[in-house]
């Protein structure tokens, strides 16, 4: 089973650089081949090459909840649901 880790942040947009360090600490650790890291400081139509040819997704990426700052929330495709949008 291929995993990706997609790690998604702007290190110049304060809370938003949390993916790209994520992934960081994730590159230095020694994870098993079938697991693949990719940093991305800037989005845009390349995230589509990082979608194919995996079979599990992990996103790491900063976004408001409404929540306190630094804390973490899941989502799953098996729940189907779009995640709260809050402004």
């Amino acid at each position: 089973m291929r995993t990706r880790v997609l790690c998604i942040g702007n290190e110049l947009a304060s809370d938003d650089a949390v993916g790209v360090r994520v992934g960081r600490v994730l590159a230095r650790l020694r994870l098993p081949d079938a697991i693949s890291i990719v940093i991305r400081p800037q989005v845009g139509l390349e995230l589509l090459d990082d979608l194919e040819d995996v079979d599990e997704l992990l996103i790491v990426d900063a976004m408001r909840t409404g929540r306190p700052r630094g804390r973490s929330r899941c989502w799953s495709s098996a729940t189907r649901r779009s995640p709260p949008i809050t402004r």
